[in-house]
């Protein structure tokens, strides 16, 4: 699928398999340069992702990361 992240959203929104899955495959060429992929990349993870649902798992990894802190304070 190629297009602007709106472009993709749209066209992944319209799909009905997209509410059966929970997975998101993202294959790229070999032939870009760096700054596409960061691009392309930065675009998922920021306009597309989070619209189609997913949200990041860092809060749980810093909530976490303070559970030593806190148990040693008892």
């Amino acid at each position: 699928m190629v297009g602007s992240a709106e472009q993709i959203l749209e066209r992944l929104t319209a799909d009905p398999v997209l509410a059966q899955v929970s997975e998101l495959h993202l294959e790229l060429p070999y032939e870009f340069h760096r700054e596409e992929y960061e691009q392309i990349l930065h675009d998922v993870r920021h306009l597309i992702a989070p619209e189609l649902g997913w949200r990041t798992a860092v809060p749980a990894v810093q909530e976490a990361s303070r559970w030593p802190l806190e148990e040693s304070r008892g």
